[in-house]
């Protein structure tokens, strides 16, 4: 089956570092079949599968879960499921290298909290198709948190939605086809900071997301975003994912390619940490990061494996 879309809708308790919500898949059939798989890694709960209303039959074989419909899929049919899921997902003992979510707090004690699975899978905190050859070709990224607290991922903001329990959802709409690792969350008490950078194909909507602490360093982050930005435009062509925009969002970790909200955790400073690791002087000149991980825009994200 060929993935078109996905909602994905997930309610995150932090206090107890778990997750709660559901993922639809709308999908084309690209054979007949009555059975198919999909991926959510077994500590993970599947609470039910929908299939038109109705819930419907599956089996499990470690992170790989099998649907079995009640009638013959026929080929070129569009059609949906909703998986409904919940659990304590993995987390992270070295973000980004060893994946998951990676539970932190700022320096005034608040949540600081943010995804990051290449390589582990993103199947590790949402069901999904996990196999880099098939992307969906928009998505909507739905994440509820305390309030207080702003959650960012990939993509524009569309919609802020205050809940009964204490918990703000926020819905993120990505127009792009996008990769499931690239799908991330960052939940911080963020400071938020948005320009526009006259860019080859026209105005691009530039936004930070900075911790608070950290406000009087965007300009640093603004200069190094527009030098790359000018930079990978004059080399390799527009920025691929206009209709989504380009961030950079601050997190613990060091930092992540993901589409459209690239995590950043490089401290504000040139090179990688500090450090030159060419020994020449040159590394210096540049936030290593912001050069590295805006890079995979064009490579990795838009030139993908496929």
């Amino acid at each position: 089956y060929d993935v078109k879309y996905y909602h994905l809708d997930v309610k995150v308790d932090i206090d107890q570092k778990f997750i709660s919500g559901s993922n639809l898949f709308e999908f084309e059939a690209v054979e007949d079949f009555q059975k198919l798989q999909f991926d959510l890694f077994d500590n993970l709960s599947v609470d039910k599968v929908l299939y038109q209303g109705l819930e419907i039959p599956f089996t499990r074989e470690y992170n790989a879960v099998f649907v079995t419909f009640p009638k013959t899929i026929q080929k070129g049919k569009r059609d949906a499921f909703t998986v409904f899921y919940s659990g304590h997902p993995i987390q992270a003992t070295k973000a980004p290298w060893d994946g998951g979510f990676d539970w932190k707090k700022d320096s005034q004690g608040k949540a600081w909290v943010a995804t990051a699975v290449q390589g582990l899978g993103a199947s590790v905190w949402w069901p999904n198709k996990d196999h880099q050859s098939d992307e969906p070709d928009s998505m909507l990224i739905s994440v509820a948190v305390p309030h207080g607290l702003m959650n960012v991922s990939n993509g524009r903001l569309i919609k802020t939605e205050k809940l009964k329990d204490n918990y703000t959802k926020y819905h993120w709409k990505v127009d792009n086809p996008i990769n499931n690792y690239n799908v991330a969350l960052n939940i911080a008490d963020y400071a938020h900071f948005k320009e526009t950078y006259a860019g080859e194909k026209g105005n691009l909507d530039v936004d930070y997301y900075v911790l608070k602490e950290n406000v009087g360093k965007v300009d640093f982050l603004r200069k190094n975003a527009k030098e790359t930005l000018k930079a990978f435009e004059h080399w390799f062509g527009p920025y691929p994912f206009y209709e989504d925009g380009y961030k950079l969002v601050e997190t613990h970790h060091t930092g992540m390619e993901h589409q459209s909200a690239i995590a950043y955790g490089n401290h504000y400073q040139n090179g990688y940490r500090g450090n030159d690791a060419s020994g020449t002087g040159w590394g210096q000149k540049w936030d290593f990061i912001v050069v590295h991980e805006s890079g995979h825009e064009w490579f990795g994200n838009n030139i993908t494996a496929k």
